[in-house]
């Protein structure tokens, strides 16, 4: 796993690693021969050799001056312009200032440009760019037209908390360096991070162990399919059963049947309390029963539970009724999410709510059908004061979050308004871990990226996946597509991982060949096997 930091914690390693020996030179080299690498594979992919440099006065202006450099060595055309005096700038700034050879200007027009590196503000940025200079070039490289490759987190993004006022920079692509830093994953990071390229720029391995990590990355060539056992016949692949369905949501459990077989079951069998029309014929269907459902639990490998179920007084009754007798690895989805505070939540379960189905299971505020219990102001760990109320969904009335290092709004600057979703996620983070720490399941909180949070651990992220998935039934095609993971043996942590990495892959083939705008959930489970390629190759 790869380690997610705060850029408090960065800071500190970095600092423990040069008071060990390390040199601050030898890093600023390796950092940006990674961007310049990084810079001639978007070049290739997008074309064009004229590169422009964004310089700052910090330490990552420096990694900028090495990648150009470096291009330069390469044959690339290579400009920059700067935003401060050179003897403003960071030594290490003003070293390799003096080796770069490319033409220096302060030209902001960037038509000519075919790609433009972001090298304005590191990591310890916090405070508004609310005009000026920085804020022109900011705003004339996000119109420009070019890629924007953004080195170590978006200049104008807080590192730590993902928030951001005033001018920012939306990256093309982000290479962070060393540790991903966990403001790339809150708020309005994952908006401005672009495509995310990790990479290490020199840390020792005894270094990098004394890092503290706030979440978790998976390494994609350290994740498992389920073994293929050449004997195997259809219910030792794995046994699916799943229930849902509704005359008003008829697609839903047909689209989660389908994905658990082509994620790998043997079999599937679903039930449903009434008619929801023609299915696949590889599916088994039937009304549901109590005889039939037992002794069809009975041989199951792994249940799913809730997609289009609906809720009717029906489908209320029946998770009142069967929910608890479920003792197989669970799924647990959409409708069956929605009745869960009323019930035991069962063992061996994963939860798999989007954050309003989330906040409804937390009893927010913002679901009609839970009470509101304030959690009232309080300093986030995470550098910024959240100010009043609960965890709310971005329906729902505005307040406002302090920047860190200002005591009031900016003089002539009006403080970016946002949900007191937006502000709390910190907040929601904390009471996700507390719930599976509470009811020992798996939760994964859909939404981009994804979050995984399961008992006594550090979340894990996924950063993968293509914007095209906000689609109805996509949270659907995941929940079969994870039951069918633990059908064939995986444990609930192991499956959510994997069936949440699998399902991102999915989304991103699926845009690389239809577009983003050009696919529906349906068109995931197609393209299934390309994401199963990716875990089999590497």
């Amino acid at each position: 796993m790869i380690k997610v930091v705060t850029v408090q914690e960065m800071i500190r390693i970095e600092r423990l690693a040069i008071e060990r020996g390390a040199s601050a030179q030898e890093f600023m080299l390796q950092a940006g021969s990674k961007v310049a690498q990084a810079a001639r594979e978007l070049l290739r992919e997008k074309g064009g050799k004229k590169v422009v440099l964004l310089i700052g006065r910090g330490n990552k202006g420096g990694d900028a001056y090495v990648a150009g450099i470096q291009l330069l060595q390469a044959g690339y055309i290579v400009r920059g312009v700067t935003f401060a005096a050179s003897a403003d700038c960071s030594e290490l700034n003003q070293y390799f200032a003096q080796q770069f050879t490319g033409t220096i200007a302060q030209d902001l027009c960037f038509s000519e440009d075919d790609l433009i590196i972001d090298g304005l503000l590191g990591t310890g940025f916090h405070g508004v760019i609310e005009s000026g200079t920085m804020a022109d070039a900011i705003t004339l490289a996000n119109n420009a037209g070019k890629p924007i490759l953004s080195i170590d987190i978006p200049s104008g993004l807080d590192g730590t908390t993902g928030m951001y006022f005033g001018s920012v920079i939306k990256a093309t692509e982000t290479v962070t360096l060393g540790f991903p830093k966990i403001g790339l994953f809150k708020h309005f990071g994952w908006n401005c991070t672009g495509r995310l390229r990790i990479e290490e720029f020199g840390l020792l391995p005894e270094i990098a162990s004394c890092a503290t990590a706030v979440a978790l990355i998976p390494k994609i060539e350290e994740l498992q399919l389920p073994a293929m056992v050449r004997s195997h016949h259809k219910y030792e692949r794995g046994f699916v059963v799943g229930f849902g369905g509704s005359k008003e949501f008829k697609g839903a459990v047909k689209l989660s049947g389908t994905a658990a077989l082509h994620g790998g079951a043997g079999i599937v069998k679903l039930f449903t309390l009434e008619d929801v029309g023609p299915m696949a014929d590889e599916l088994i269907t039937q009304i549901w029963s109590p005889a039939a459902w037992q002794t069809s639990l009975a041989k199951a490998s792994a249940v799913f539970i809730g997609p289009g179920l609906g809720r009717s007084s029906i489908a209320k009754e029946w998770c009142k009724a069967a929910l608890h007798n479920v003792d197989k690895p669970c799924v647990l989805d959409a409708d069956a999410l929605y009745f869960l505070p009323e019930m035991n939540v069962p063992k061996q379960c994963i939860l798999t709510p989007h954050r309003g189905e989330m906040l409804h299971l937390l009893g927010e505020a913002n679901s009609p059908y839970a009470n509101c219990s304030p959690l009232g102001t309080r300093e986030s760990s995470l550098g910024c004061t959240i100010v009043s109320g609960s965890i709310l969904n971005n329906m729902d009335p505005l307040t406002i979050v302090q920047p860190r290092g200002f005591d009031a709004c900016p003089e002539g600057y009006n403080l970016r308004k946002v949900s007191q979703a937006d502000l709390e996620e910190e907040v929601l983070w904390v009471r996700c871990q507390e719930y599976v720490d509470k009811h020992s399941v798996v939760l994964i909180l859909k939404g981009a990226p994804t979050h995984i949070f399961s008992p006594a651990s550090s979340p894990i992220i996924i950063p993968r996946g293509d914007p095209g998935m906000a689609t109805a039934g996509s949270g659907d095609v995941l929940t079969g597509l994870v039951a069918a993971l633990l059908a064939q043996g995986q444990s609930l942590l192991e499956a959510a991982v994997v069936g949440v990495t699998l399902h991102a892959l999915a989304g991103e083939a699926a845009a690389l060949e239809k577009t983003s705008y050009g696919y529906s959930a349906g068109d995931l489970i197609e393209f299934f096997p390309s994401a199963f390629k990716c875990l089999i190759t590497t």
